[in-house]
Order: structure tokens, then C-alpha cells, then sequence
């Protein structure tokens, strides 16, 4: 089982992740991004990757997320 990590930084709405996936054309920023919103609305973390088709590794996944929301705030594909 999966341990649950509880997502603290909350900069983007899920409809603001999801616009986010719409339009970059980095296809694992884009899965990350969707599942990111799946989490933020309620779904498990296993529901939420596996809908993705992807598989949770763990702790390292958790870091990749957050990567990725700094990554939006950098580089401006995400704008409030």
C-alpha cells in the first residue's frame, strides 16, 4: 500500500492543471499535471496515476510533483 502524501502546495486549480496539460506539448508533464488535479479533488493516489496509466514508485513520484509545479511557475505555462 501506498503511503499518502498530502499535496501543501496548492498554486494551481485543478481547472488551471488541467488547461496547463492542455497546452504544453511535454506529454509526462501533462500526465503529471492531470493526475496532480485528479489528487486535488479526492481521488486516491493509486486511482489517480492508474487512470493515467501510470504506476506510483513511491516517495521519488511526490518529488517529481513538486518539481513540476515549480517548473509552471518558472517557465510561465501556467498563467494565473
Amino acid at each position: 500500500m501506498v503511503a499518502a502524501i498530502a499535496i501543501t502546495r496548492k498554486d494551481y486549480t485543478t481547472e488551471q492543471l488541467r488547461d496547463c496539460a492542455k497546452r504544453t506539448k511535454n506529454a509526462d508533464a501533462a500526465h503529471r499535471m492531470l493526475v496532480l488535479a485528479l489528487v486535488l479533488e479526492g481521488k486516491s493516489r493509486t486511482e489517480a496515476a492508474t487512470s493515467r496509466g501510470m504506476v506510483l514508485f513511491g516517495l521519488p513520484r511526490a518529488r517529481v510533483a513538486l518539481r513540476l509545479l515549480e517548473w509552471l511557475s518558472q517557465t510561465g505555462v501556467a498563467q494565473k
